[in-house]
């Protein structure tokens, strides 16, 4: 035999055998495998996880929705408090005199709620 071996992939010379040909129908039998593997993988990477993303954010969004429900109310409550001190209603009320006088107090300390924006 005179050191040539059977095996083209292991003779000194190659054999006159294509080596990317040989790998290639040794790979033959993985490639659908791998290729369905690719595909499952796109598909959950441009279906699964937006669809997983977008029903996170609906979750988030309506119970940020009922939170701020609940501030509005509060908020609201607040506003009515704020509005019923500097009505001039209630400057009688608390203080015993008329919004349109002057305050009894010096011109430096004048009550809050008698004073009306410009």
């Amino acid at each position: 035999m005179d050191g040539v071996h059977r095996h083209p992939l292991c003779s000194r010379h190659n054999g006159g055998v294509n080596f990317p040909l040989v790998v290639a129908n040794r790979l033959r039998p993985f490639t659908m495998p791998i290729v369905v593997i690719g595909v499952i993988a796109l598909i959950v990477t441009f279906f699964v996880v937006p669809v997983r993303t977008w029903t996170s954010q609906r979750d988030l969004l309506d119970s940020r929705s009922t939170q701020y429900g609940v501030y509005e109310e509060v908020n609201d409550a607040l506003q009515d408090e704020v509005d019923a001190l500097t009505a001039p209603r209630a400057c009688v009320r608390r203080f015993g005199h008329n919004s349109d006088t002057s305050c009894p107090m010096s011109v430096e300390f004048r009550c809050w709620p008698c004073l009306r924006p410009r």
